[in-house]
């Protein structure tokens, strides 16, 4: 069986009510049968390990709910934090003049859009290289109106190329596949979510940093800054890597007291 907290979930979810009114509703109506049939079946698959997530459809971030399924990470409470850094550290507006960002690998949008949502004076770049988690994060800005967005669909090996034409950023920011396969993993997460977002090529954690520190070579402002989730036993040897490309680096804690964001910046 499943907790009771996670039964009321997917049966609000059945139902398509609030999770607030669901004893309210229990008590005028009851599931008919193809509710109960639907919600055994959900059950069932949690009972397997599906994420509830994935179940629902849903995920809440940085207070927005966002759409979800298999073909993107489910957000955590962890890239909240990422997003908290970085708004706290963008470089200020010139006059007349907007903000430009780019993120690497958005997935479902969540990153990105709510950047969109919280500073609607910046103009942001976010690429992916699956076209399924591209829907998904199209999905996700249609809803939330994130009009100074634009998504870009790229390889799955990255090539300095396919960001030509976007300008001088103020920010790159990514939470990019850092894990390798010997690194412990929570069953339901290995099991279910995409191995490709989680997981790095060729059993290299520094693959994609290396390339986001050739691409903000090329792209950085000069008052610009990187800002990117890495694993938590990995931040000095992750800063090693911008710091081998001249940037000054900030590795931050999580609420967890754990490392979990490094900044990057020009240096003077």
């Amino acid at each position: 069986m499943i907790p009771p907290h996670e039964r009321r979930i997917l049966e609000a979810h059945v139902r398509g009510c609030r999770l607030s009114a669901l004893a309210f509703i229990q008590q005028e109506k009851p599931l008919n049968e193809y509710e109960e049939r639907q919600l055994k079946d959900l059950i069932k698959l949690r009972v397997r390990g599906m994420p509830l997530q994935y179940l629902t459809n849903s995920q809440g971030f940085y207070g927005r709910e966002f759409y979800v399924n298999t073909a993107v990470l489910v957000p955590r409470p962890e890239t909240e934090g990422l997003v908290e850094l970085t708004l706290k550290n963008l470089p200020p507006r010139e006059e007349g003049r907007r903000l430009f960002a780019l993120e690497f690998g958005t997935g479902s949008g969540c990153i990105g859009i709510t950047l969109a949502t919280e500073r609607k004076d910046m103009m942001i770049f976010a690429s992916e290289a699956s076209r399924d988690a591209l829907a998904v994060a199209t999905e996700n800005s249609k809803t939330f109106r994130a009009v100074n967005l634009d998504f870009m669909h790229v390889s799955e090996t990255p090539h300095h190329w396919q960001y030509d034409t976007i300008p001088l950023l103020d920010l790159l920011i990514s939470n990019p596949p850092y894990l390798v396969m010997s690194d412990h993993v929570a069953a339901d997460v290995a099991e279910h979510e995409p191995p490709e977002a989680l997981y790095t090529p060729d059993g290299d954690p520094m693959f994609y940093y290396r390339f986001l520190a050739e691409l903000l070579e090329e792209k950085l402002g000069p008052s610009g800054i990187g800002a990117f989730e890495i694993a938590e036993d990995r931040g000095a040897e992750t800063a090693l890597v911008f710091e081998t490309k001249g940037f000054i680096t900030e590795v931050h804690k999580d609420l967890t007291e754990r490392d979990r964001y490094l900044l990057v910046r020009r240096k003077g």
